[in-house]
């Protein structure tokens, strides 16, 4: 092991908060809130709509499905005391540190995207049996299904990601759900956080080697010629200001941390 990969396990780390606090108990109360919602609509589906209309049913059965995983996030949410805070791991085989973001959200979106690719596949099923004027309708139903299913594909296949920034030996690394992106740690001139957000902003010179997803799948606009990576830190342990200050210290660079 080289001595800035032996250096890198043995370095300070950033003040660790607990999690708690308006917007975790909001996130907690919106979530059963939703939960709520959907048990009540599964319920007037199942109750209001004759058993033989098949595709109520099966919007039914997701609603109720998606109502459970809610319920369990929030179960979850209310439960966590503590963010995931920096550690140690590897990346591509070097040793490295990560800030990844909280497990539970992304999983949970993850399954509400699973969830649908399910109940479009279902709905074309029986659009395709039904025949008539309801094979029409299931074209939009099938496109739908396969913009879900792509994601899915993507999350599996590595090319969406859950947040995280990794510190190597040579690299800071960043992953989100548009992709990954990744600079050489001499590359980084500045650290600091967002001024009206939970986010780290690092300030590049040179190219930063990015690896999307197609348009559609993703949000971001990425500008190809950008000098900036942008990491949400807002479901780790650690402020952005503090994870500022941290990774300039480390980096040997500007940061503006608290």
């Amino acid at each position: 092991m080289s001595g800035r990969a032996l250096r890198l396990l043995h370095v300070d780390r950033p003040p660790i908060r607990e999690f708690r606090g308006r917007a975790k108990w909001a996130g907690v109360i919106g979530n059963l809130l939703l939960a709520g919602l959907g048990v009540g609509l599964a319920w007037i589906g199942f109750a209001a709509v004759p058993g033989d209309v098949a595709a109520v049913r099966a919007l039914a059965w997701y609603t109720v499905a998606a109502a459970l995983v809610t319920l369990g996030l929030a179960i979850a949410t209310a439960a966590t005391r503590r963010l995931p805070a920096l550690r140690e791991s590897r990346l591509e085989g070097a040793p490295a540190l990560v800030a990844r973001s909280w497990a539970a959200e992304w999983w949970y979106a993850v399954a509400l995207d699973a969830g649908l690719v399910v109940l479009a596949g279902v709905l074309v099923g029986l659009g395709v049996d039904a025949g008539g004027s309801w094979v029409l309708g299931t074209v939009a139903v099938a496109l739908v299904g396969a913009y879900f299913l792509v994601r899915v594909i993507l999350t599996i296949t590595g090319r969406r990601r859950n947040h995280a920034l990794w510190l190597t030996p040579h690299e800071i690394v960043h992953d989100a759900p548009w992709g990954r992106e990744r600079v050489r740690r001499e590359q980084v001139v500045r650290v600091r956080p967002a001024t009206a957000s939970a986010e780290l902003v690092l300030e590049v010179d040179g190219p930063v080697g990015r690896q999307v997803c197609p348009r559609p799948w993703r949000r971001t606009r990425l500008d190809a010629g950008s000098s900036r990576i942008v990491a949400d830190c807002s479901m780790t342990a650690h402020e952005a200001g503090d994870l500022a200050a941290w990774l300039g210290s480390e980096l040997g660079v500007c940061a503006a941390g608290r």
